[in-house]
């Protein structure tokens, strides 16, 4: 079928767009793009994508559910539909899917790069040997934490922190809560990873605690990385 046969099939693409940089984009997330009749996701998340894409459907936390009720609506009326997730949608980005997955029937999750694979490098830390948690989600974390704390004593830990309210140095007090011998643990926040404002700021986790507990010194685009023992 050409261009057009992303899925070979009838399932509605969810694409990964990467952290926000274009060069992260990857070749058939851009090419699905740009032949969609419509596609849909937060307006953060289309901005970064903006060039590639032909009708949007912006949605907010607020909206998002009567968005995707009328892109939902569209694509059984005919027309080529697609989803956007910022970084990677098995990152994170399993609400979203599962709304999109409530809107049109069947799904098929296109990986992309995750924040936190970048944050890895950045950090020299081997992606397959780190306990990866993200608390960036509705709903109690409280599986994701005792999964960190049970982690922290063998494992580096890769954490995307829930924005505004448990940042990396919320994460820092609640590891060492459990295990105040782990303080001199090398950390590293990577901030707006591959973009033009990207910050690493090395540290250790007791140092982190020990920042301002209330409003964070980091961005709501951080990724905390927990170097092993």
């Amino acid at each position: 079928m050409g261009e057009r046969d992303f899925d070979t099939g009838q399932r509605v693409p969810v694409v990964g767009i990467g952290p926000g940089s274009d060069d992260y984009l990857t070749v058939g997330g851009r090419r699905v793009l740009r032949t969609a009749d419509v596609v849909v996701g937060f307006t953060t998340v289309l901005d970064c994508v903006d060039e590639h894409v032909g009708e949007r459907l912006d949605c907010s936390y607020d909206d998002q559910t009567e968005r995707l009720a009328e892109f939902g609506e569209r694509v059984r009326d005919g027309e080529l539909g697609v989803a956007v997730a910022m970084g990677d949608p098995n990152c994170s980005g399993g609400q979203f899917v599962d709304r999109v997955r409530a809107a049109v029937g069947e799904v098929r999750v296109c990986p992309g790069v995750s924040s936190t694979q970048v944050a890895a490098a950045r950090a020299g830390v081997a992606y397959d040997e780190a306990a990866i948690e993200s608390l960036h989600k509705r709903g109690d974390c409280a599986a994701e934490r005792d999964r960190l704390r049970a982690a922290l004593p063998e494992r580096a830990l890769i954490v995307l922190p829930l924005p505004w309210q448990t940042m990396p140095e919320d994460i820092a007090r609640d590891l060492l809560a459990s295990h105040p011998e782990a303080g001199d643990r090398r950390a590293v926040v990577c901030e707006s990873v591959t973009l033009p404002g990207e910050t690493l700021t090395r540290t250790t986790l007791a140092e982190l605690a020990d920042g301002a507990d209330g409003e964070s010194a980091f961005s709501d685009l951080s990724v905390l990385v927990v170097q092993p023992p």
